[in-house]
């Protein structure tokens, strides 16, 4: 796991969206965080491996394509890669239900887009350590304690398919 001179996590992110990637920077940054920012997951394992993260943030769409969901499953299925946290923050909530299983079988963390701050603050605090359950699961929901985020305008979130509730009761972060 790499960390910056001054002891901060590295936090490999990958999304195709630009502006995206420099609210996370601007952010990220001033929390104290490391980055490695792509734009592409277009990445093999071994690469991810020499880069060593401590969390890796993963959109899952890349043009309309779901290439993240590819690089997912690269990353799951090797050795080195499986035990780094991943936290997938993605707008396809259908994507996300339809991929319930394998993302809670990889012990990944989701973030369903839109989300708050806070929000991406506390579920990249809990990847990264802060904190850990005994059963090795970091819970991470969208809620602060004693606040729910406001939800975006527009029905079911702005993107016609349900967000399952299940996303906010189980989504969990973990290291196997």
């Amino acid at each position: 796991m790499e960390r910056s001179s001054n002891g901060s996590p590295h936090v490999l992110v990958i999304d195709d969206d630009v502006s995206t990637l420099e609210l996370y920077q601007v952010v990220l940054e001033e929390e104290g965080y490391y980055l490695t920012l792509l734009t592409t997951p277009d990445l093999a394992p071994e690469a991810v491996s020499t880069l060593a993260p401590s969390l890796i943030l993963l959109d899952l769409r890349f043009h309309h394509e779901t290439d993240g969901v590819g690089l997912l499953e690269r990353l799951k299925g090797h050795p080195v890669t499986r035990p780094i946290p991943v936290l997938v923050c993605s707008a396809d909530h259908q994507l996300l239900d339809d991929l319930y299983d394998r993302l809670a079988a990889w012990d990944c963390g989701v973030l369903p887009k839109p989300f708050g701050l806070d929000a991406l603050l506390a579920a990249i605090h809990a990847c990264v350590g802060g904190r850990a359950a005994a059963s090795g699961f970091l819970p991470i929901t969208r809620y602060r304690p004693g606040h729910l985020l406001p939800d975006p305008p527009g029905p079911r979130h702005g993107h016609g398919a349900p967000l399952g509730d299940r996303w906010l009761a189980d989504a969990q972060c973990g290291r196997s």
